[in-house]
């Protein structure tokens, strides 16, 4: 539960705790000294001891797909990841990310969408497949969409601080992060330099708000494109996933680990066997082959 003192006034006191125990204390040698040991009825309490920051509740957002889930530990509140992808299953990921954070927190989605991306008939065939309701999942989407540079910037830097209060949303999708920056009449490093600027904006915002946030790239040679952007975008997020399209499957790499994973992704509306058994990979009729 988190607290919120009220301000400060002059003669405000702290809730105090009220405790049994009585500690003797020697007071034989204060009295050269001069101290006044007179005992106050107050003395009796102890006041409450406060933090200096809320205590927060740890919370893996997974997404139901058992091998991925295995793969990558899910995505952790307070961290913010980048998914660097070359398939267009970057795409249905951001969907399902919507429906699973949904499902498994029941607080709101903001999903900011920087290349008009968001799939709303992708997202109500996972919630048949999730066995959701789609029009409580939909409802608790908030889709924010910017169509150039300068509206994006003014979403995240301005905006997006009042609408996680306003919504206590648990999970933030930035969907095709640095695509309008790449705008023919801009200057690069304007542009470099707005990036850097909203790149922060949503790494103090995740921590000080306990978000889930996912950031995606579509196209991976977009971050080679430009000078020192893949740097940013590669040593800035918490984490990094980079998803590569091979002939008949995806290559799923987390490169700061060092590991990697073959995927065959299945359309959305279809389910696979692990979620049909929900999950249930051991013992009898086991999902797991």
């Amino acid at each position: 539960t988190l607290y919120t003192l009220p301000e400060e006034k002059e003669n405000f006191h702290p809730p105090l705790a009220v405790t049994n125990k009585i500690h003797h204390v020697d007071i034989s040698n204060y009295s050269k000294w001069g101290v006044s040991m007179e005992v106050q009825p107050e003395a009796m309490t102890q006041p409450a001891s406060y933090t200096s920051e809320p205590l927060r509740e740890h919370r893996v957002l997974s997404l139901g797909l058992s091998r991925l889930d295995d793969f990558t530990g899910g995505f952790a509140a307070s961290e913010v990841t980048l998914v660097d992808s070359s398939s267009r299953y970057v795409f249905d990921l951001t969907s399902l990310l919507c429906v699973s954070a949904v499902a498994a927190f029941d607080e709101e989605v903001i999903f900011i969408d920087g290349g008009n991306s968001i799939d709303p008939y992708g997202i109500a065939n996972l919630c048949r497949r999730k066995g959701q309701g789609r029009g409580h999942v939909l409802s608790q989407i908030n889709v924010a969409r910017a169509f150039t540079a300068y509206q994006l910037v003014s979403l995240i830097n301005d905006r997006l601080e009042g609408m996680v209060k306003q919504s206590r949303a648990s999970t933030l999708v930035v969907s095709c992060f640095v695509d309008l920056f790449f705008d023919k009449d801009m200057v690069w490093a304007e542009s470099f330099q707005l990036i850097k600027r909203c790149v922060n904006t949503l790494m103090r915002l995740t921590r000080e708000y306990n978000l889930v946030t996912v950031l995606t790239n579509y196209g991976l040679a977009k971050l080679h494109f430009r000078r020192h952007l893949r740097n940013l975008m590669y040593n800035a997020p918490d984490r990094l996933v980079r998803i590569e399209e091979r002939k008949k499957h995806l290559k799923v790499i987390e490169p700061r680990a060092g590991t990697a994973m073959h995927f065959y992704p299945v359309p959305t509306y279809q389910m696979v066997l692990d979620e049909f058994f929900r999950g249930k990979s051991h013992g009898a009729n086991s999902a797991h082959l």
